[in-house]
């Protein structure tokens, strides 16, 4: 879970919902101190009770409330050419749930 959310690019769109992926990559950090011992342990801390509740989650086949919503943006591939064939289409999923689609 931590080296997923350290490859993805903060800039990344995410998160119908309002929770930024900036908010996941901030548990991997130490408050910007190296040796910040009690820092990481809540960080770590926070980050296993959070797998714990997707786990449960994939464990039980019930999706969290907000897995349930995406936006979808569609894009001309050409120009002023807006028939169906040439859009592409893009989904916005949560952060967490489109690391599980990256990990399955």
């Amino acid at each position: 879970m931590k080296h997923s959310f350290t490859k993805c690019k903060e800039q990344t769109t995410t998160s119908p919902s309002g929770r930024h992926l900036g908010y996941y990559k901030s548990l991997l950090v130490s408050g910007g101190k190296d040796n910040n011992g009690e820092m990481a342990a809540l960080s770590n801390d926070i980050l296993t009770m959070y797998n714990v509740i997707i786990n449960s989650a994939l464990s039980l086949g019930t999706p969290l409330q907000r897995w349930k919503q995406s936006i979808v943006i569609m894009i001309e591939k050409e120009q002023n050419n807006n028939r169906m064939k040439k859009l592409r289409v893009i989904k916005i999923y949560e952060a967490d749930y489109n690391l599980i689609i990256k990990y399955f």
